[in-house]
This record gives structure tokens, sequence and C-alpha cells, in this order.
């Protein structure tokens, strides 16, 4: 009995994974200080653009496909034989590359913030001051205001330092911006001071600091609010009272960084865990009808229950980042609908054969989606309906890269099945080098619309190479997608004379 290969869904999740690495590169070009670096060369809203059109439906995409493939390994080869796969394919690579990388990367990332202070340019003294009150370099803040930095330098949208540090929590920052004499009553474009920036709900400030990948202090907010409140600021100096499941989902183990760009495979764990607890229990709960699910009706619940987490992670497009052992539950949740859909859509025909069909409509009407969801995620009033656009946005792409890739990739092309295979350890391996790249081409004086292909040219070639000679036809990538034999691949005349036998 021949078992069918889905080569397209091979694809899709080679690709989710390498989009992964043009989203890391690009953090650096939006205008974030990130590692250090900053670049500013180009237009910040360009990769504002690529950063929410890959992370609005990229890792979505993985789940939904990582749940197919656990629903048809569980019934190819049974759970044990399921179990043991994902324990030496999930497990073993989150474990060793967290012990590895995580290391390098609290290196690297104090060697870019040092770096980045090094060359920081004189004249950018009240840019870099606004910059570190926010993340709460108190050094750098002292410095700025030693050079002479206008402490009343505005942001996009009008936020002094003082308003940036009291809303983050930046207690020493809030301090030197006290003595050096800043406006405790000045106003940003909504006309927020920085008392009502310390005191504001703390749910808003998380979901802010996590959109521009940065950590919030609620305890170092209380006590801005004080210095403020003693320094003759106006307004309340107490927030609301939180419950204890509030309190909890703050916990500071959510957000640390531990697995960085590896969390995904940790929240896999626990949604694997969780599909062997559904699978053997006796109500069948993954058997649901097909009207359920082989349909677009299944649209009716899915986008409600995707929008319920969505709503829970505001001020941004897509989902939330968190990376701590904690796991985060709005995160999970959101991230086990996609899985789960995943798992009931093997065996359904609508989803294999013909979900995505009509992909160029789905792709048009992902545009206002994204569209909307990026305009809207900064207005209070809106976050109900951009959280909506967000996961119409998700859905929609999904269908498109279902469409496209059964329509063009479907095929079982070796080169396209050459980067899928290599495509788990690209991810894995790949952000310490975005990283090094990035600080290292943080101060040459190129545009950056060459150094972003530059960054990801640099990091996915060398890395091909030692998946080619080292991780292949080894141990480590029998562990990462099973044994390889090296096989010459097909010369042009080969492919042509294949060609025309199949013409026969």
């Amino acid at each position: 009995m021949t078992t069918q290969r889905y080569h397209f869904l091979d694809g899709l999740r080679g690709v989710a994974m390498l989009l992964g690495i043009v989203l890391h590169a690009s953090m650096t070009f939006r205008g974030w200080d990130v590692w250090g670096v900053e670049e500013v060369s180009v237009a910040p809203e360009f990769f504002g653009w690529v950063f929410d059109f890959i992370h609005g439906f990229r890792m979505q995409l993985f789940f939904v496909v990582s749940g197919f493939f656990t629903m048809m390994l569980a019934k190819r080869r049974g759970l044990v034989s399921l179990l043991k796969q994902r324990l030496l394919r999930i497990v073993v690579p989150l474990v060793v590359g967290t012990l590895i990388l995580s290391p390098m990367i609290y290196v690297l990332s104090a060697w870019g913030e040092e770096r980045g202070r090094v060359h920081a340019a004189p004249e950018e003294a009240d840019e870099n001051l606004l910059e570190a009150a926010a993340i709460g370099d108190a050094d750098r803040v002292a410095e700025w205001i030693e050079q002479g930095a206008d402490l009343e330098v505005r942001g996009d949208n009008e936020e002094t330092p003082l308003i940036s540090a009291a809303f983050f929590g930046r207690v020493d920052c809030v301090e030197l911006l006290l003595e050096a004499g800043a406006d405790v009553e000045a106003k940003d474009r909504w006309g927020t001071n920085s008392m009502k920036a310390a005191t504001m709900d703390f749910k808003i400030v998380k979901g802010i600091a996590d959109s521009f990948g940065l950590e919030a202090d609620r305890e170092g907010r209380e006590i801005c609010a004080r210095l403020l409140k003693e320094a003759g600021a106006s307004g309340e100096t107490s927030e609301l009272k939180k419950g204890k499941w509030a309190e909890f989902a703050e916990e500071p183990w959510i957000y640390v960084p531990v697995f960085h760009h590896l969390w995904f495979l940790y929240y896999l764990c626990w949604l694997l865990l969780a599909f062997f607890i559904l699978v053997k229990l006796p109500w069948r709960l993954l058997r649901w009808p097909d009207r359920l699910v082989d349909s677009p009706w299944a649209m009716i619940w899915i986008l409600p229950l995707t929008w319920y987490f969505q709503i829970l992670m505001p001020w941004q497009v897509g989902p939330g980042t968190a990376t701590g052992i904690v796991p985060h539950w709005p995160k999970m949740g959101y991230y086990a609908v996609f899985f789960f859909f995943g798992v009931l859509c093997y065996g359904r025909s609508f989803v294999e054969e013909r979900l995505g069909r009509r992909w160029p409509l789905w792709l048009s009407l992902s545009v206002p989606c994204l569209w909307l969801a990026r305009e809207w995620q900064w207005w209070a009033e809106m976050q109900i309906w951009a959280q909506l656009a967000a996961v119409c946005y998700a859905w929609l792409m999904i269908a498109v890269s279902f469409g496209i890739f059964r329509r063009f990739c479907n095929g079982g092309n070796w080169a396209f099945r050459y980067l899928s295979d290599a495509s788990y350890w690209l991810y894995l391996a790949h952000l310490p080098m975005i990283m090094v790249l990035a600080i290292l081409t943080g101060d040459w004086e190129i545009s950056g619309w060459f150094k972003f292909p530059f960054v990801i040219l640099a990091t996915t070639m060398p890395l091909l190479v030692i998946y080619e000679y080292v991780v292949r036809y080894t141990w480590i990538g029998a562990l990462l997608h099973g044994r390889k034999s090296r096989v010459k691949p097909p010369t042009l005349p080969e492919v042509a004379s294949s060609k025309r036998n199949e013409g026969l």
C-alpha cells in the first residue's frame, strides 16, 4: 500500500521557517533599536510592512501544517511512533538549541548595545535620548543629557523621553530626567502626560511593549508614578486593582527571554501533550463532523475563536511574543486554534484538494485586512476591529498559501525539497548570524537596501554549506528530518528526457 506524499505541505512548512530569517533580518530596518542597531538609511515604513506581512500569518501557517502532519503520523504509524519522532525532532532540538544559542544571543546582544553606544554620533543625542529612555538604558540617558540633548525631544507620537520612561517603568531613567529638569506636564499627541503614562492600564502597556520587542516593568511604573507625584505631576498615582489571574498573566517568567526564536517548539510541545490527551479520551473530541471542517462554513467557529484570543493580545498585528518558561495562555490558546484545525484537516478532501483554490481572490482581500490591522492597532477605540482584521488576514493568507503551493509546488521538485529539508536547520541556527551581521553592518555608510539582502544571503549561504557537509547526511540531519542518502541531482538532459517520456 502506497501512502500519499503531501509535497506542497512540506514546502509550506519549509517556507514558514525560511520567512523567519527574513523577519528577523527586517527588525533593525523598521526603526527598532534591536541588538544596539537601528538602521535608518531606508524607509522604516516599508520594513514595517514586511515585518507585519510575515508575522501576521507565518507561524499560524506553521502550526496548521504541524497539526496536519501530527494527525497523519498518528493515523499511519500510531501514537508510540509519533511520540518517539516528536521527541527526537522537537524536544531534543529545543533543549540543545536553547542551551547553546541562548548564551550566544545574550552575549551578542550585550556586544551590540556596547558597539552601538560607541559608534553613536554626538549630533544624534536628542534621538538617542528618546530611545535610551524607552529601553531603560540609564547610562546612555546620563550620557546624552550630559552632551546637552533636548529633554523635550518628541517621538513619532509626540512623546517625550520622560513619558516613554514612565510608560515602561524605567525608574533610573525617570530619576535622571527629573533631576535634569524634564517637564512633567508635557503631553503626547493623545494628551497623555508622564503621570498618566505611568498609571495606564498595564495590559495596554504590555501589549505595546511586546509589539516593539521591549519589556515593561509593572513595579517600576508604580515607583515612577510616586516620583512624578513628588515632582509635581498631575494625576492619580494608583492603577486599577488586578485580579490574581491577571497578576499571574503578567508574571515575568512569561516574558523573560529563555527560548528566544525557539519558543514555537516549546509551545508545540504543550500542544502535542494536549493532542495525546484528547486523542485518548473516550469522547473522541478530535472526530468532528465534515460540515464543521470540510467546507468554508468552518470559518463560522474558527474566526470568533481566534478573534477571542487575539483580542487578549492587543496593540499589534498578529500574536504577541512570550519566550519565557511559563506559557502565555492567550498565545497558547491562539496557536491551539491553528494547530487543532490542522489536526482536523487531515483526511478532509476540501482541505487537501480545494482549500485556497481561489487564492487570487483571497490574496486581494488580505491586503485591506492587513492595512486595517496596521492602521487601527494604535487606536484604543478601534482595538477590537484591528484584531478582527488581523485574524482575517491570517486565515486568508493561510488559504492563499495552500492554494499557491498546491498549484505550483506539488510536483516533488528535488531542489525545492532540498530547501524544505534544510529550512529547519537554517531556522534553528540563523539568529546569531543575523545578529552578528546586523551589528557589524550597522555603521556601514551604504544604503540599507543593500544591507538587507546582504544580511539575508550572508546568513543563508554559509548555513546551507554547513547543512550540506555537516548536517544533512549525518546524525544531526537524521535527528532533524530523517536519514538522507547522497543522491546526484538530475542533469538537464536527464530532465528533458524524462519530460519527453512523460509526453509519450
